[in-house]
Order: structure tokens, then C-alpha cells, then sequence
């Protein structure tokens, strides 16, 4: 949805700014997703890790 809006935003401006806006939309995707999984899996790890010592 993001890389629509960009295009429709930097439609008449006929620059190189739709290529540097799919660019930026891409990386920030990759770069929340990449943390958001590192954040998840250390969870998941504390969580695991608790439940052992319990047993």
C-alpha cells in the first residue's frame, strides 16, 4: 500500500524520487521485520528457558 501512495505522490514530479521512495518503503519493511522477529525470538527463548527451570 505504501509503495502506491508513493508512486501516486511522485507521479508528475518525473525525478529519480520514486525510485529512492521504494528504496526507503523496502528497507524500513525489511528492517522492522528483521527486528520485530529478533524481538519475538528472544521472547520466546526467556519464556522457554523459564518454563525448563520450572519443571
Amino acid at each position: 500500500m505504501s509503495l502506491f501512495i508513493g508512486s501516486l505522490a511522485f507521479e508528475e514530479t518525473r525525478a529519480n524520487l520514486l525510485f529512492d521512495e521504494r528504496v526507503g518503503i523496502l528497507a524500513g519493511s525489511i528492517l522492522s521485520g528483521l527486528l520485530g522477529y529478533l524481538i519475538l525470538r528472544s521472547c520466546y527463548r526467556n519464556n522457554s528457558t523459564e518454563s525448563v527451570d520450572q519443571s
